[in-house]
């Protein structure tokens, strides 16, 4: 058996410590230092807790001076906002820039248009132009009237007796009215005034010239039984247009009367007559009026028609009405 003694064993605060046995005196003062070195130690912590535990009741009030400044804020913290700008900011640009070309090519297709648009009528005028040098009852190559230069020009009114075949309500009625003319190859005139179609047949300034061709008339169709003959007014009015113009066109309806006339005295028309008319027709103002010319192609109709030989009475009979209407509608426009 091992004699050695065994070690003291001391708990002290809920601490063990062995102590090795010692002999002799200084073991002795050794263990008793030991054990007043604890207790001091334990005391301390005591006051220690104590005194924390005062503190933590009754902590001192600190006052605190704190400034009210904003902390800054480095550079690098702000490339965030920085890269929202800029992509708002190129975004706004790229579709300005698509907006923008899409707007030039909707504004260049506007400007082709319109070039387009002068060029062709600028050739229709030259070609206009061309066509009357070359026609042999064409204007002049005098010099150029201004269409725009108008003045106030006062038109003699005109009566003629007509000859009715029909009145209709409507430009549809009227047509199919008259089928029955141009199956005997006769072509009416449709006059369309107040709102009402009267179809007529011809013309003279004479009642007993009326007469005649109603007479004429209901021998060659039957279909003109209803015909009689009327006075027709064509009235006076002031127009809008060149000097140059208004004295052609009171010319014109001169001769045109003179024509009627004569036909209506000698069945025909003289060669006087017809070269008078033709004259007159290549005589005219270079430019005229929209409506002048209107009246001009009505006019060359006209003595192209009394001109052939192989035109039918009916034919030169409808180009006299068709001359007066044209003198009409051109004074009412």
């Amino acid at each position: 058996m091992d004699n050695k003694p065994k070690p003291i064993t001391v708990r002290v605060n809920q601490q063990v410590k062995e102590f090795p046995i010692k002999h002799g005196h200084k073991a002795e003062e050794e263990i008793a230092a030991s054990i007043d070195k604890n207790n001091r130690d334990s005391s301390d912590k005591s006051k220690f807790t104590t005194t924390t535990s005062s503190f933590d009741e009754n902590p001192p009030k600190i006052k605190v001076l704190e400034r009210p400044y904003q902390s800054k804020k480095s550079f690098f913290a702000s490339i965030p906002k920085f890269k929202h700008l800029f992509i708002s900011g190129f975004s706004a640009i790229l579709v300005g820039i698509v907006l923008g070309i899409i707007m030039l090519n909707l504004l260049s297709g506007v400007d082709a248009d319109d070039e387009a648009e002068q060029a062709s009528g600028t050739a229709n005028v030259k070609e206009t132009n061309t066509e009357g040098d070359t026609n042999p009852v064409g204007g002049t190559d005098g010099e150029k009237e201004n269409p725009t230069n108008l003045i106030p020009v006062e038109f003699d009114g005109i009566t003629a007796q007509v000859v009715q075949v029909g009145l209709y309500s409507s430009l549809e009625s009227a047509e199919n009215g008259n089928a029955p003319f141009v199956e005997a190859n006769i072509d009416p005139v449709i006059w369309e005034k107040d709102n009402q179609f009267f179809v007529f047949i011809g013309l003279g300034f004479t009642k007993e010239q009326a007469d005649q061709i109603e007479t004429s008339i209901k021998d060659t169709i039957a279909e003109a039984d209803g015909a009689f003959d009327k006075t027709w007014i064509v009235k006076p009015a002031k127009k809008e247009t060149t000097e140059a113009e208004g004295k052609w066109i009171k010319e014109g309806m001169t001769l045109w009367q003179e024509a009627v006339t004569g036909y209506r005295e000698q069945s025909t028309i003289s060669s006087d007559t017809n070269e008078k008319l033709t004259s007159w027709l290549s005589e005219g103002p270079k430019e005229l009026t929209e409506s002048g010319e209107a009246f001009k192609s009505q006019y060359k109709a006209f003595i192209d028609t009394i001109s052939n030989s192989e035109a039918s009475v009916w034919d030169r009979e409808a180009q006299f009405i068709t001359v007066l209407k044209a003198y009409e509608t051109y004074l009412l426009n």
